[in-house]
């Protein structure tokens, strides 16, 4: 081989490596971005959840009297959900360079597991509240004026 070869084979394996190197930076940052963005969209839904929680009191307040119905609050619940995902941005924001791709992928598979999750049972409350509304009205129209 002459050296003309040798340099052209070089430079070739130099095009690919920073090809190869560019493609591994690029799939690590679409994972990144799509993590972050499901952790918006789960805050987002832990707050809808929150606020369609609250509301349930008001929903019962005709039917429970004054006093409201007995339970407590949600807020508990999604307090720590909240706070386990802000532990979550912040070990992502101070390790995400070194983190391994596959763990990163298999947080934001868990992650789209867990949305997906809470959207379903964000639908499910809201078809129990619909109910609800139903039979309070059904009561409300059943009762002597």
């Amino acid at each position: 081989m002459n050296l003309l070869t040798i340099a052209a084979l070089a430079a070739a394996a130099s095009v690919l490596a920073a090809a190869w190197v560019g493609q591994r930076h690029a799939r690590r940052a679409r994972v990144l971005r799509s993590i972050l963005d499901r952790a918006d969209a789960f805050e987002q839904a832990l707050h809808d959840c929150r606020q369609r929680l609250l509301d349930v009191p008001a929903l019962l307040a005709p039917v429970a009297g004054p006093s409201g119905p007995a339970g407590g609050t949600p807020d508990a619940a999604i307090e720590a959900a909240l706070r386990d995902l802000l532990a979550h941005r912040l070990w992502l924001k101070d390790r995400a360079d070194s983190a391994p791709q596959a763990d990163l992928e298999a947080a934001d598979t868990a992650l789209a597991r867990s949305l997906a999750d809470l959207q379903r049972q964000i639908g499910q409350l809201d078809q129990a509240q619909a109910q609800l509304r139903q039979a309070i009205d059904a009561t409300a129209t059943d009762r002597p004026a």
